[in-house]
Order: structure tokens, then C-alpha cells, then sequence
């Protein structure tokens, strides 16, 4: 199957960076992540598809060709006659190329990526699209502003809109087919649409016009050839997010599409480049030093961590006030004592109900004393550093293996206490003043819960163990493989109930998520 690519420079070009349904940068947040995306593009798509054919203008293939080292099997350079259309018409140069097509094929936008080869059943479709998009607000405001300011309007819309039929689109993140035909005639009713309506463009939104000529018209067309359309995927919620999991390539999402506005996302940008770097480094090197060269990238400094507040832990000041609140003056008494005396209280076997908020208080302090003499003048990771021990795992496990491992707490980072109040996880200094003081008592309920008092993002934070997360506890003592957890939920050893369709994956997510992305658990060898 042939795979073919469409890159008009205009609207990367002229477009404001604020529209958000312009293309500036292609979209993203800048040049070099525009680059990061089209090269991650191009060569997870040659991975499985040798033949990948590029229609561009001169411009785009100074950029992608020349200037990004690009691989295609051809370049067309079609689009150098399209600058006489508005920039922000950026559908328009992809329906001229599939015009172009004389043999089947599969059309990608540079902002698609795959892990895997496309399946049979839709290679083989009449034609394939991504997904079907139902009647949304977006398409009506379109619709509306087009009714309204237009001259002309093809039969097949008018038809529809005048009716007021709900209506289907399509997604063309990928798109084409079997029928190649079909494109021919399909591109002649775009481009007629937008050329005999040329001097009304000033008067709409014209990014908003896109998904019209390109995705309604396509599954009008379609639907009136009564010509089938096979969907890469079905089911698809309305914001996109089974396109957006990136954090899930590859074990469970083997394709990505970076829908809109998510390109201007920081952590989307981020993963594209770590993407490209950790599978393709040679590449990688090259865009970054074309656009960050050496002595002038963002890489940060090896840096020690300094706990400014660590001196207020050390002397346990919240618990001290609770126990002055009590009558129990202890204020200039040694560290030691004041951890002997709750010690003592802790180790009872009947705790006195009175005595259960001064617990939680000084268990809170005590936790987090702990986790900050542990990185008082450690280094900070490199978040290079971090990015590539996340991949070697995800990269180089299976599913099935990731389930066979064992993990356990990481003590370092994190510890679990049983408290006798339900706090707020937004907890801080002055939180805890006011619960000292009374202040939060109509908004504290006397609700055991877990808590783990963590260091995440250079900090100390508090976490309310809620949902999945309460399996943490099970790894706080010895090391636990995710399957053991599996079996203890599947026999009601555990007390709560998981509502799970795919318990497997949930479970996967649950550890991925506390070992690659909060650090909660280690990966142990038993």
C-alpha cells in the first residue's frame, strides 16, 4: 500500500500563532517541534510502509528534504501554484493530492503516527478514514456562518443543511482506499465549493471551514455513491483521546494523531521529541542541532536539591502546638523526647480517641522529615535521564512480562500512613495551622484513610490514597507482582471492589503509572 504525505509551507508560515484554527508551526509551539513531529511521522510510517510518496511546494521541500534529511520514495512538487489561495484554507492541498492518485493508497497527515502495520481489513476498503465525527458544536457554527455568507453551496449540502438532518463526518488524520476514483470526482466538489465562493471567505472563520469541503463532503459523497467507508477506529469519544495516549505507546496505543490544539500542549511536545530521540537518535541529533545547537539547548545543569524547610520538620512544630493545646508544655524539650513521648502513645494497644488527631500530625511531620533527609543534597535526575529508563521499560517489556515482575514501595520517595482524619490533599503549612487551631473542624471528619506522603516534582506533597491507588498499600512491605494483585482482586482479597473490564490492562496502568510517572514503586528482582 502506498503512503502518501501533503506539506503546503503557506499556512506554517502566515498564520497568526494565536488563531487556533490556523496552522502556524503546523500547529505547535514552535518550528522545532513542528520538525520533531514530521520526522517521528515519516519514519514510524517507513517502518512499515517502504513506499511513502511527499506532494509539497519548493518551499516545504527545502524544508523537510533539504534542511530535515527526510527519506521518500518521491516528491511531487505539486503546490506551488496554491499560494493564490488564504493560508488558513489548509485542507485544500491535501484533497488536490488525493486527486493525484491513480492506484490505492492511504493518505497521513504529519501529525500521525503508527506502531504497527495498518490490518487488512481496512488496506482493503473501498475507502478508510479514521474515524466517523458526529453532528458537533463546531460543525454547526461552520454550517451556520456558511449559510448565511455563501453564494453557492453543492447539492449534497445543500440538501443536507437546509433539511436540518443531523449529519456524519469523517476524520481524515488518515484517509483513502481502494477506490481512487472516487477521490477524483470528490476533490472537483471541494475545490468548485471553494472557488466559486472566493470573495465570501473574508466573511467566516475560515479554519472552521476545513473539516466542511474536506470531511462532510467526503461522507456525503460517499454516502450518496453509497460507497463504504471502512473507520480505523469505531467508537471514538468526541475529544479524541484514544488518539491522544501517547503515554501508552507502545504497549496498549499503536497509533497516535495529535488532534488540534493538543500540539500546543507542552507535555505533547515533549513526548514527540523524547520519541523521536529515543528511536531514531541519529535524526534526533540532527533537527536539534539544526535548531538548538551545541552550547545553546535547554538542557539543564546537574543541580542539588537544598530543603530549606527542613529544620522545621526536624523539630516537629505543628506537634509541639498540639501538645501545648493539651497543657503539655514541651517546647524547648529535645527532638528525642518528643518522639519518645508519641512513640510511647502510638505503641498502646487501646490510643485514646483524644490523642488520634496529635497522631496523624505527628506522623505527617515525622513522614515527611524522613523523605527529606533523603534528598537533603541529593542530585535532581536529569529529566533526559528519566525519559529513557521510562522507554527502556515500556519498549522492552511486554504486557504479559510487566505483570510477571514484582515492585515494591520506593521508601526513598514515598511512605503510607494510616490516618484517623480525612484531610485535604491540598495540605500545606497553613492548613495544618488552622487544623491545629480548630479552624478546619467543621470540614475535618473523623474518616480513617490512607495517605502517602510523597516527594514529587522537587517537593513534598500529601496524597489521599483513593480508587486504584489504594493497592498501594500491598506493596509496602515485600515486593508484589502485578498478577498477584490480579489474583487478589479476582478472589476478594482486597477491600475494595475494582470495577474492571480489562483488568489486566487496568492493572498495567496502575503500575506503569506509580513506577514510570510519580515514582511511587520500584521494579525488584526476587
Amino acid at each position: 500500500m502506498k503512503i502518501i504525505q501533503t506539506y503546503w509551507s503557506s499556512p506554517a508560515k502566515l498564520n497568526s500563532p494565536d488563531d487556533k484554527n490556523g496552522r502556524n508551526n503546523g500547529g505547535w509551539l514552535s518550528e522545532y517541534y513542528h520538525a520533531c513531529s514530521w520526522a517521528l511521522s515519516n519514519l514510524k510510517f517507513r517502518q512499515f510502509y517502504p513506499h511513502m510518496e511527499l506532494y509539497t511546494d519548493t518551499n516545504g521541500y527545502d524544508w523537510l528534504v533539504n534542511k530535515l534529511g527526510l527519506k521518500y520514495t518521491k516528491v511531487h512538487l505539486s503546490l506551488d501554484n496554491f499560494d493564490t489561495y488564504h493560508p488558513t484554507l489548509w485542507a485544500l492541498p491535501k484533497i488536490h493530492t488525493y486527486s493525484l492518485q491513480n492506484e490505492p493508497f492511504i493518505h497521513v497527515d504529519g501529525d500521525v503516527y503508527i506502531w504497527e502495520k495498518f490490518n487488512s481489513e481496512l488496506e482493503n476498503g473501498q475507502l478508510l478514514v479514521q474515524n466517523f465525527e458526529g453532528e458537533t458544536p463546531y460543525y454547526k457554527m461552520a454550517i451556520e456562518q456558511i449559510k448565511e455568507n455563501f453564494s453557492y453551496l453543492p447539492d449534497l449540502l445543500k440538501e443536507q443543511i437546509y433539511n436540518d438532518h443531523p449529519f456524519t463526518a469523517v476524520n481524515a488524520g488518515i484517509i483513502g482506499g481502494q477506490d481512487y476514483k472516487f477521490f477524483k470526482e470528490y476533490a472537483t466538489v471541494a475545490m468548485d465549493f471553494i472557488d466559486r465562493n472566493k470573495n465570501h471567505l473574508s466573511k467566516i472563520d475560515i479554519g472552521m471551514f476545513n473539516p466542511i469541503f474536506e470531511q462532510l463532503i467526503f461522507f456525503l459523497l460517499a454516502e450518496e455513491k453509497r460507497i463504504s467507508i471502512t473507520p480505523f477506529s469505531k467508537g471514538i469519544k468526541k475529544n479524541f483521546a484514544e488518539f491522544l495516549t501517547i503515554n501508552d505507546v507502545p504497549l496498549f496505543t499503536k497509533y497516535i494523531h495529535t488532534i488540534g490544539g493538543n500540539k500546543r500542549l507542552e507535555y505533547m511536545c515533549n513526548e514527540i521529541e523524547a520519541r523521536l530521540k529515543y528511536e531514531f537518535p541519529k535524526e534526533y541529533n540532527h533537527i536539534k542541532d539544526i535548531y538548538h545547537p551545541i552550547g545553546q539547548g535547554n538542557e539543564q545543569n546537574s543541580q542539588k536539591i537544598v530543603i530549606k524547610e527542613l529544620d522545621l520538620y526536624r523539630n516537629y512544630d505543628n506537634t509541639r502546638r498540639l501538645l501545648k493545646n493539651k497543657g503539655i508544655s514541651i517546647h524547648d524539650v529535645p527532638v528525642k523526647k518528643i518522639e519518645d513521648y508519641m512513640n510511647e502513645i502510638l505503641n498502646q494497644d487501646n490510643i485514646d480517641p483524644e490523642h488520634h488527631l496529635l497522631i496523624d500530625i505527628y506522623q505527617m511531620e515525622s513522614a515527611t522529615n524522613t523523605i527529606l533527609n533523603n534528598k537533603n543534597n541529593k542530585t535532581i535526575p536529569q529529566p533526559n535521564d528519566l525519559i529513557k529508563k521510562r522507554f527502556n521499560i515500556t519498549y522492552n517489556n511486554s504486557k504479559k512480562s510487566l505483570l510477571k515482575r514484582a515492585y515494591k514501595l520506593n521508601r526513598e520517595n514515598c511512605i503510607i500512613l494510616f490516618q484517623y482524619h480525612n484531610f485535604d490533599d491540598a495540605i500545606n503549612q497553613d492548613y495544618l495551622a488552622q487544623v491545629i487551631s480548630g479552624k478546619k473542624d467543621d470540614f475535618l471528619s473523623h474518616s480513617p484513610q490512607l495517605m502517602l506522603v510523597k516527594w514529587f516534582n522537587n517537593r513534598i506533597m500529601y496524597q489521599v490514597l483513593k480508587s486504584w491507588d489504594i493497592l498501594l498499600y500491598y506493596f509496602e512491605d515485600s515486593p508484589i507482582t502485578g498478577d498477584h494483585i490480579i489474583e487478589m482482586i479476582n478472589t476478594g482479597q482486597t477491600p475494595c471492589q475494582f470495577e474492571s473490564n480489562d483488568i489486566d490492562k487496568d492493572i498495567i496502568h496502575f503500575l506503569t503509572k506509580n513506577l514510570l510517572y510519580f515514582n511511587h514503586l520500584e521494579m525488584v528482582n526476587i
